[in-house]
């Protein structure tokens, strides 16, 4: 008896153990979005082009995080809504602050110009918006 208990132990450490390997490439990678390319507000873009450092009003967007001068946030969920919105939650690093903080952001096609997209705080402020950068 005590050798069948033995072998279901096994069996079963060794499911879960498989179970594991197939979650943690989902969980322990960054997602990201998808774009082509940098995109960025007016500043942003050209900060991401190397002809000007990082100013307060700078933006860039890049397909795993957002860059400005006070912070970067890593995206490390992206998921799409039924409308097509992108729902981001980051861990950022905010100038000035310890540690990092977990901010949450949807990312939307913009209602008033086709080529950028809007992006909004979590709760549902306006951000920023960005388009690709040339």
């Amino acid at each position: 008896m005590r050798r069948v208990c033995a072998a279901a132990m096994v069996r079963g450490r060794s499911a879960a153990i498989a179970a594991a390997f197939l979650l943690v490439p989902s969980l322990a990678f960054a997602q990201a979005l998808e774009l082509s390319g940098v995109y960025g507000n007016e500043a942003g873009c050209r900060v991401a082009k190397g002809e000007e450092k990082a100013s307060a009003e700078a933006l860039v967007m890049r397909p795993d995080r957002f860059e400005s001068a006070a912070l970067v946030c890593e995206f490390v969920q992206v998921l799409k809504a039924a409308d097509g919105t992108k729902v981001i939650t980051a861990l950022c690093d905010i100038e000035g602050e310890d540690g990092r903080s977990v901010s949450l952001f949807t990312v939307a096609p913009s209602k008033t110009d086709p080529a950028a997209l809007q992006i909004r705080d979590e709760y549902g402020a306006p951000w920023d918006e960005v388009k690709p950068c040339p």
